[in-house]
């Protein structure tokens, strides 16, 4: 269990998240580790060793009279945030780019990923198609979330990982949801503002958060494409299609290009590619389910 007392001396604390071997540092704000933590599946989140030396912090979070500042490897300077969900939300997305750095044999694709009866289904979107919000759907309706936003793929087995982490909403939720959707989303809300909120899963059982590190073969891509008033669709998806979009958006895997592409046409190769055209409320959700229906 995560003692952030142990750790804390003159109002700093040391944490050691997951398999990064960096520390994190709070100062003047430990107890965030534990609200952080609650938010997060499979992640062991411990106090720093208090002997022994210390390599620089991969990530720094700073309370001050008003806000937060937060400080990375991938952040020029300090980004400031106010209140606890934002600086939670933030922090956690500096999480993820430290995870992707610390192993050279992972890619990390774009896209959200579920399991629906026992296949796994990644789907890539560009921004704002909804990928978020069609997780928690599929949540909502029994699946296994891996996640929401990021999938990292190890480039060996070519294997998808679970990332352990709760799903990140927008608010307010789209109109268009059905309303035992809207009810099940609204009653598994754990932190939230006025412009985000993190859905509490549960650890197993339907609708639960898959924990960091199980790994699956990918069942099946689905591209995801929304827009409005457009008939629901599911279609074969150009397996050029998708490789394009997962190269542009994807980080991590420090290897050579040559050596990467070959790794990307045979992920794209290894399971059948199809695209959801769709408009809003339970469509996606509902095309999905028909797709793993499918003998």
């Amino acid at each position: 269990m995560m003692d952030c007392g142990s750790t804390v001396t003159d109002d700093t604390a040391f944490f050691r998240f997951g398999p990064i071997a960096r520390p994190v540092v709070f100062v003047n704000c430990a107890s965030l580790a534990a609200m952080i933590a609650a938010r997060l599946n499979g992640w062991s989140v411990t106090p720093w060793p208090r002997t022994g030396a210390r390599s620089e912090p991969v990530i720094t979070v700073t309370r001050r009279e008003n806000d937060y500042a937060l400080a990375s490897d991938t952040i020029k300077g300090e980004e400031t945030y106010e209140g606890e969900a934002n600086i939670v939300c933030a922090f956690i997305a500096e999480l993820v780019m430290a995870f992707g750095a610390a192993d050279p044999d992972t890619l990390f694709l774009h896209a959200g990923g579920a399991v629906i009866a026992d296949r796994l289904v990644i789907y890539p979107a560009s921004g704002k198609t909804g990928k978020s919000t069609l997780t928690a759907q599929l949540a909502a309706r029994g699946a296994r979330v891996f996640t929401d936003d990021v999938v990292p793929v190890n480039l060996e087995t070519g294997k998808a990982m679970a990332l352990g982490i709760e799903p990140h909403l927008r608010k307010p939720l789209p109109d268009a949801l059905p309303a035992a959707e809207r009810r099940w989303i609204e009653d598994h809300v754990s932190i939230a503002n006025k412009r985000m909120a993190y859905l509490g899963l549960p650890r197993k059982g339907a609708g639960s958060l898959a924990p960091l590190g199980e790994a699956r073969k990918i069942g099946a891509f689905v591209l995801l494409e929304r827009r409005e008033g457009v008939a629901p669709l599911l279609e074969p998806c150009a397996r050029v299609d998708l490789m394009k979009l997962i190269i542009r958006q994807h980080f991590g895997a420090a290897r050579p290009a040559p050596e990467i592409l070959p790794r990307f046409k045979a992920l794209i190769e290894s399971a059948p590619c199809w695209r959801i055209t769709y408009s809003g409320g339970d469509e996606a959700a509902r095309l999905i389910e028909e797709l793993v229906a499918r003998p």
